[in-house]
């Protein structure tokens, strides 16, 4: 919030609900290295992104993105 009560973001509720817990998902490789990542499936037609971060950043970070992009219909895969 502003010192004159405006808000240039937009209200956080509508995003922090598009990262559901249910679609994280997680993995083991061969050699025992695990993983935890969200996944969103894209709609017919179009491609899947990947958006990585570095330390200390976590996939929240991406939550505007992860919202802008699968109401578009993009596949999402967004490591922890």
């Amino acid at each position: 919030m502003l010192i004159d009560g405006t808000s240039r973001l937009p209200p956080s509720p509508a995003f922090t609900t598009d990262m559901e817990s249910s679609a994280y998902k997680d993995v083991e490789t061969s050699r025992g290295l695990k993983y935890h990542y969200y996944y969103s499936p894209p709609a017919d037609g179009k491609p899947t992104l990947l958006f990585c971060h570095g330390f200390p950043s976590t996939s929240y970070d991406w939550h505007y993105q992860v919202f802008y992009f699968k109401k578009e219909g993009y596949g999402l895969i967004v490591p922890e």
